[in-house]
């Protein structure tokens, strides 16, 4: 099997990360320069940010075989799954595509949390799906 990822973040969400540790910093500042004592509310999307770029990062899924996956939290913790240890699919799709649409898997007694901004391979989605369409 190839070694791309089957599953990743988009780059947008390496920029939106950037971009809130940014304003955090500038807020930061502004807000040390008057309140000194208030300047810890920068803390709030300092962390937004970093953990943005940490899923942008770290979180991906790679299919090694036909049996099994490999997934990578956002701390780049990594472990191997069989893709007929997936007990469940949940796929929650916001209508209006305004707010967050995701995906749970299942395995054992693990949740796999997929972003739906993610890009998403046709080999990982068709084992997905195949799995979606077993427990429907």
């Amino acid at each position: 099997m190839k070694k791309e990822k089957d599953v990743h973040l988009k780059n947008h969400v390496l920029l939106i990360g950037l971009g809130f540790v940014l304003v955090g910093i500038i807020f930061g500042y502004l807000i040390y320069s008057k309140t000194p004592g208030e300047a810890y509310l920068a803390v709030i999307p300092v962390g937004i940010g970093i953990s943005a770029i940490l899923s942008w990062r770290n979180k991906w899924v790679r299919v090694i075989s036909n049996h099994e996956f490999v997934y990578s939290n956002i701390f780049g913790i990594k472990r191997t799954y069989r893709f007929s240890d997936i007990t469940k699919v949940e796929r929650h799709i916001n209508p209006g595509g305004i707010f967050y649409s995701y995906i749970n898997i299942h395995v054992d007694k693990e949740i796999i949390h997929i972003e739906g901004n993610a890009i998403v391979s046709k080999r990982f989605a068709d084992r997905i799906n195949a799995i979606l369409g077993q427990t429907e």
